[in-house]
């Protein structure tokens, strides 16, 4: 039976979020990359970072991956001879006593090993890999190292050469190296129901069709507590891999629809392994507007919360959520059949029993204590659409009225391509294909997609072919207004691009964390005008735009290029 602690809280959550690390707000690439890695890096200038080696236990898995048919030097400098060279350092560094404790930590290592963890000592890389227990010599002996804690060092020494590379170039070619933007910055919540093996498989598949496929480098790890909020920390370098050294910037992630596209790539990989794993469970990268969902987001950042509170304040987006919880309540206890949208949102199939059980967890009850009249509201609803399947209890599962709809249209669009498209003796009735969406097997998404996009080639073709060739092209003219206008509606986006997060992302004037000299007006005509006290320089969204797409001091250096920089940012 659905238990109710587990009824919406246990939900994998939609949680992805870019941040960017940029010299502007004093930020240091090596510095956040030994964090991730749980280590101590040494910067460029030989100034060491601080020691974060005892959130070692945190650190689960790390690895960084190349696009492929990257350069030779890149494979070389990174990849997995550069990998495999750097194991072979750590074990020699351990056999000759040089890992001191806070840097792999000998004492760490040798609990480790006394846990029985897998140990290397003299076997080479690649070697005999068994526990302590199966090898001569057990653990304690000196320059043994669990094979988790050799890889964990030896990738971290070939982050820390990354972001050393990327900060020297970004010193030596950048107009304005002090601005300098170093990396792009993703924290992914990781479904808890998965199992580490199946966590790993489906960042890696995410990082390989989201960044490495299209050129980019990925730093990445994965951290947890134990606390039931695994997540994924990805390093994204802002310069694509040259020739023979980096190359120029990469600022597609700052264009058009690209966060959303990627977005939604990172749920179609997690729907899809939580599906192949036999969950139920579903994440919707969506907002719930674009959900159907009438209900507002409760979330908030409970360590800032916890930190006024210590402090002896009043956390108001606390107090702001608890707000939103209420009204919340107050619409299901007035429609309680929405419940059915919100558990459909986030699960492919569920029964009546778990739907009661949503519905008393949003309203801080028990199931057995809903009114008869509110849950007969829900069960009895004409949204709730009964299926010939039973979970394991013995129990019917159900589905959405939209969601079947959506079903039954999949099911004749399928039909209709396996017609069209596929060889009839490839194809049998009743075949499955695995889409991440539970009852609809078949995604047809993409065909209809390519069907459109086919139409409108056909009309396109047939238009040029009817009228005669223009004596000359002229390119179109963009509006300067058009495009400062679009750049006033995504200020939020271009201050943290440009300063890093605000302070209060609900106030009037955003000030910077990490440089609260740094302000921005966000309502009304005022909208994008800026100011960095600090270094005395401001001015509108066209003037940061400038400085964080182009590199200028301001619009007027280059209008020409800041406008068509601009303009492509905003997807004009």
């Amino acid at each position: 039976m659905f238990c109710h602690s587990v009824c919406w809280r246990e939900m994998p959550s939609p949680y992805h979020q870019f941040t960017s690390i940029s010299r502007s707000t004093g930020a240091s690439a090596v510095a956040r990359a030994a964090y991730r890695h749980a280590t101590r890096m040494t910067g460029q200038g030989g100034e060491p970072t601080q020691d974060y080696s005892g959130k070692a236990d945190e650190l689960k898995h790390s690895e960084i991956m190349l696009p492929d048919g990257a350069s030779m030097w890149a494979e070389n400098a990174y990849g997995e001879a550069a990998f495999q060279a750097a194991l072979k350092d750590v074990l020699a560094d351990a056999a000759a006593g040089r890992i001191a404790p806070g840097s792999g930590d000998v004492e760490d290592v040798r609990e480790l090993a006394g846990a029985g963890g897998t140990v290397l000592g003299d076997a080479p890389v690649g070697g005999d890999r068994r526990p302590a227990a199966g090898r001569q010599g057990g653990a304690g002996g000196a320059g043994r190292l669990p094979m988790e804690v050799a890889e964990r060092l030896a990738w971290a020494r070939l982050s820390e050469r990354i972001w050393n590379d990327i900060e020297h170039v970004e010193k030596t070619r950048n107009k304005f190296p002090d601005r300098a933007m170093l990396a792009r910055e993703l924290t992914i919540a990781l479904p808890k129901a998965l199992s580490r093996t199946a966590q790993i498989d489906l960042v890696r598949g995410y990082v390989r069709e989201a960044y490495t496929s299209r050129g980019t480098v990925v730093d990445w790890v994965i951290h947890d507590k134990g606390d039931g909020n695994p997540h994924a920390h990805l390093m994204l370098p802002t310069r694509f891999l040259d020739v023979d050294a980096w190359g120029s910037k990469d600022r597609r992630l700052t264009r058009g629809n690209a966060i959303t596209e990627v977005r939604r790539t990172w749920e179609r990989h997690a729907n899809m392994v939580l599906e192949r794993e036999g969950f139920a469970e579903r994440i919707d990268m969506r907002s719930f507007r674009d959900q159907g969902i009438r209900l507002e987001p409760e979330s908030y950042n409970w360590r800032i919360a916890e930190h006024a509170e210590r402090a002896g304040g009043t956390a108001k987006v606390k107090l702001r959520c608890e707000e939103v919880r209420q009204r919340n309540q107050a619409y299901l206890r007035a429609y309680p059949e929405h419940i059915i949208a919100v558990v459909q949102s986030r699960r492919a199939t569920f029964t009546r029993t778990e739907l009661l059980a949503a519905l008393a967890d949003r309203l801080d009850t028990t199931p057995e204590s809903l009114p008869a009249e509110m849950a007969a509201k829900v069960t009895g609803s004409p949204d709730l659409v009964p299926m010939a399947a039973k979970s394991p209890d013995g129990e019917q599962l159900c589905i959405s009225r939209a969601r079947a709809e959506q079903g039954m249209r999949l099911q004749a669009d399928s039909a209709a391509l396996a017609k069209a498209r596929m060889a009839p003796e490839l194809v049998a009735a009743g075949d499955a294909f695995e889409t991440g969406t539970g009852p609809i097997l078949v995604d047809v998404g993409p065909v209809a997609e390519a069907r459109e996009e086919e139409a409108r080639a056909v009309a396109a073709r047939e238009r040029r072919e009817s009228q005669p060739a223009p004596a000359k092209a002229r390119r179109p003219q963009i509006s300067a207004d058009a495009v400062r206008e679009a750049l006033r509606a995504r200020a939020d986006d271009l201050f943290r691009d440009a300063f890093g997060p605000p302070v209060r992302t609900g106030a009037a004037e955003w000030r910077a964390k990490a440089n609260e000299g740094i302000a921005m007006q966000m309502r009304g005509e005022k909208r994008g005008l800026w100011r960095d006290h600090a270094a005395g320089v401001g001015g509108d969204v066209m003037d940061l735009a400038a400085r964080v797409l182009c590199g200028l001091d301001s619009a007027r250096s280059d209008f020409p290029r800041v406008l068509r920089e601009a303009a492509g940012w905003c997807g004009i």
